[in-house]
Order: C-alpha cells, then sequence, then structure tokens
C-alpha cells in the first residue's frame, strides 16, 4: 500500500512541473483570462529597466476605465504592450525624474490596450460609437440691443481644436506707451444781489501726459523713459477790466532718463529735465506780460546713478535718480516784455547757466482698483542757492471717465524774498472734478 501511495505522489509531482512549464511558456509575455467565454491575451507592461509592472486598480481612473467604452476608430492591438523607451543623451547633465512620467505613461497605456482589446473581444459590450453619437445640447445666450430696444436670443457655439486658428506670429514689444488726458472744472454762480456778495467763477483744469518707456522685460540692461506732461488752468477774470480770463498754470514739461544697469537695480543714469509755458500771461488789469514761451524756460541735464524697482503685485513703483553732476540754464527769450530778474536771470541778459547737483524721485501707487497716488520731489541747488518742488496727485476714478483730483505742490525757493506768512515756501492746492480718460 506504501509502496502505490509513492507512486502516485511522485506521479502528481511530475504532473505539476510540466503544468507550471505550460503555464510559464503562455504566460510570457501575455496572461491567460476569460473573457465572455472567450481566451484573450492581456500583456504584462515590462518597465524599461526590464522589471514587471503589475497595475493596481487604484491607479486607474474611474472616468477612463469605467464609463462607457466609445468606438473612435479602428486601431491594430497586438500582445506585448509597447512601453516606451526613455533616454537622456549621454552628455547631458540635466537632472530629470522618470518616476511620475514613466508612471502615467504605463498607466496610459495599460488603459488604452484593455479598452480596445475588450472591443475586438466582445463588440456587444461597446454602447456607443463615436461618429454616430447625437449632438450635445444647445447653449443659448440673450443679447441685449439697446438702442433698438430688443433682446436677441443667440446660440452659443464653440470652435472645435481643429477651428481654432493659432497665431504663432509672436512680436516683440519693445516700448511701453501709455497716455492720460483729464479736464477738471470747478463752477460757481451768484446772484447780484446776493447777500453775502462775492463773485461768480468758472476754473478750468486741464492736463495732459503721456510716456513711453523701454520695456524692461525685453531689455533688463537698459533703462530708458520720457515723460511728456502739459497742464494748463484757467479761471474767469471778473476784476480784470482788460480781460475776461487769466491763467493760473501754464506749464509743459518734458523728462527724460536713459541708464545702463550697473548692479541689480541701480544704473548710471543721465537725466534731462526742461520747462517752459506756451501762452502769454498778463498781470491783472495791464498788457505787462508775466510769462510767455521761453520766456522763461529751463533745462537742466545731470549725470548719475538711479535706482529703480517694483514690487511683485505690479502695483507700486519707485524711482530715484541721484545725478552729483548737474548743469541748469534758464533762459528768457523774450527780455524787453518779461523781466528776467523775476526767474534768477541778471536784467539784460537773456540766459544764466548754474553747476550743482539735483535729485529727483517718482512713487506711483494703484492703492485699489480706482484710487491712485502719484508724487514727484525734484531739488536743484548750485550750492548758493536750493530750489524744491514735491508734487503729489491723488486720483479718484468714479468710472472710466469721470475722477476726482487732490492736487498738493509744496515748493521752497532760497533765492525768492521772503513772504511774511510763508517764507520761502510757496504753497498750491487744487480740488477738481471731471473727465478723466486713460490708455
Amino acid at each position: 500500500m506504501k509502496r502505490i501511495l509513492l507512486v502516485f505522489l511522485l506521479f502528481g509531482i511530475a504532473l505539476s512541473a510540466q503544468a507550471e512549464k505550460n503555464d510559464s511558456t503562455l504566460v510570457a509575455p501575455c496572461d491567460t483570462v476569460a473573457l465572455d467565454s472567450t481566451i484573450v491575451l492581456i500583456p504584462t507592461p515590462v518597465l524599461a529597466d526590464s522589471t514587471t509592472y503589475i497595475p493596481s486598480w487604484t491607479e486607474i481612473e474611474p472616468n477612463i476605465m469605467f464609463s462607457p467604452i466609445v468606438f473612435d476608430k479602428q486601431q491594430i492591438v497586438s500582445c506585448g504592450l509597447d512601453t516606451p523607451q526613455y533616454g537622456m543623451p549621454a552628455k547631458a547633465s540635466l537632472d530629470l525624474d522618470r518616476e511620475w512620467l514613466d508612471r502615467n505613461m504605463r498607466k496610459n497605456n495599460f488603459e488604452k490596450y484593455h479598452i480596445n482589446r475588450v472591443i475586438y473581444t466582445s463588440p456587444d459590450v461597446v454602447g456607443y460609437i463615436f461618429s454616430q453619437l447625437p449632438e450635445p445640447p444647445k447653449t443659448y445666450v440673450i443679447k441685449s440691443e439697446p438702442n433698438k430696444v430688443t433682446l436677441t436670443l443667440e446660440e452659443l457655439t464653440q470652435a472645435s481644436p481643429s477651428q481654432i486658428s493659432i497665431n504663432n506670429d509672436v512680436k516683440v514689444k519693445n516700448w511701453i506707451h501709455t497716455f492720460q488726458a483729464t479736464a477738471q472744472f470747478s463752477q460757481a454762480y451768484l446772484s447780484g444781489n446776493w447777500y453775502q456778495s462775492g463773485n461768480s467763477n468758472l476754473n478750468v483744469l486741464t492736463n495732459l501726459s503721456y510716456a513711453v518707456k523701454l520695456n524692461p522685460n525685453v531689455h533688463p540692461d537698459l533703462l530708458f523713459e520720457n515723460y511728456f506732461n502739459y497742464k494748463l488752468s484757467m479761471n474767469n477774470a471778473p476784476q480784470d477790466s482788460l480781460r475776461s480770463y487769466s491763467i493760473s498754470e501754464d506749464l509743459l514739461q518734458i523728462n527724460s532718463k536713459f541708464g545702463i544697469k550697473a548692479a541689480k537695480k541701480w544704473y548710471y543714469s543721465a537725466t534731462a529735465q526742461f520747462k517752459t509755458q506756451l501762452f502769454n500771461n498778463y498781470k491783472s488789469n495791464t498788457n505787462d506780460l508775466k510769462a510767455s514761451f521761453l520766456s522763461a524756460a529751463e533745462l537742466n541735464v545731470g549725470l548719475g546713478m538711479t535706482y529703480n524697482t517694483t514690487n511683485k503685485k505690479k502695483n507700486l513703483s519707485f524711482n530715484l535718480s541721484l545725478s552729483p553732476v548737474s548743469y541748469n540754464l534758464k533762459l528768457c527769450r523774450d527780455i524787453e516784455k518779461v523781466d528776467p530778474t523775476a526767474y534768477g536771470i541778471e536784467e539784460g541778459k537773456h540766459t544764466a547757466s548754474e553747476i550743482g547737483s539735483n535729485i529727483e524721485g517718482r512713487l506711483t501707487w494703484d492703492i485699489t482698483a480706482n484710487i491712485s497716488w502719484s508724487s514727484r520731489i525734484y531739488t536743484f541747488t548750485d550750492y548758493n542757492y536750493l530750489q524744491g518742488d514735491w508734487e503729489n496727485t491723488l486720483n479718484f476714478s468714479i468710472n472710466k471717465f469721470l475722477s476726482t483730483q487732490i492736487f498738493l505742490h509744496l515748493r521752497y525757493d532760497s533765492s525768492k524774498e521772503s513772504h511774511p506768512d510763508w517764507k520761502k515756501w510757496q504753497f498750491k492746492e487744487i480740488l477738481s472734478f471731471g473727465f478723466n480718460y486713460k490708455i
């Protein structure tokens, strides 16, 4: 009896060995599974390093493997999953972590292979054919036409990828342009018998600003900025018997700055400033000119360093120029009608030259979407006298075209006669409301 049991045991071991041998032949390179009573060869993905990859069902996205099967187009599916081989050139020194890329590529190939295998072996489970799918539901939008007082119902369409045109012509923007125009005004009317007396008045302030600068993203090592600004402030003058209006401010100012990067945010720079007025301005009740075009005018040129910075949000910028060497030229074209001494020029001369130093700082801050503040400070000295200007503009935008502005201008000039109250200081404040346009 023992001999019979031993023979059966040896026979069973031999059959098991033969079965394992046959299975190993079948599994390489494919496994055998039953799918709808059909024998299907499912490949076992092999990695680039020849190790076996067994996918986990937790790695399969439900929206891919468990969504309804849609037949798109005929594809050739062979036993054996082609796995992309990833390699870097021998001379490349880039340290690339391929783990994430390899894992997602394997998962993508695994999903595509088995979906197509099901389509070929069990077409009865394919629920849809792409060419026979119904059209998606249409979406409509209502557009109003205020001029015609009508509402129009239009279909909202979305272009397919094949209909989308891509413009590959990328143009480099070397220059950045900005333009702003404002027309602010204030008006008051008083009847002739107003109990506190007084005069009706109308004030108009226009401001045109244009700036063009070199794009810092394209030319990070260069700084080139140009500012053109013109201000004209007029008001009615009932006390003037010769003219019905008077000019309180008439200023054309041009600022230029050129720099070459020295280190980080510092530049070797050259600055220039020119300012004059355009219209004739007379003293009240006389024909004596106070100022006219190029009478007077002032030109300043300086050499030094410039610090330029902008915050990460791009809503705050600061620019500071230090010019230890500066040349200042004062000009009075019409010395016969305009007193040149009022502008620091000797009597009988058209020009006056000064050598000294100047400092100019600019700050622009978009506090909120509709509130902005700009500030400029400028000083010049020839070491005998000091002249300085500090201008501040606070702008409140009501909408795209209306705004309210507060303008404050503090000035110091040590060469002027001392005022009983203000001494060497001068001050101007304007609160205005009106039209504003910016591009």
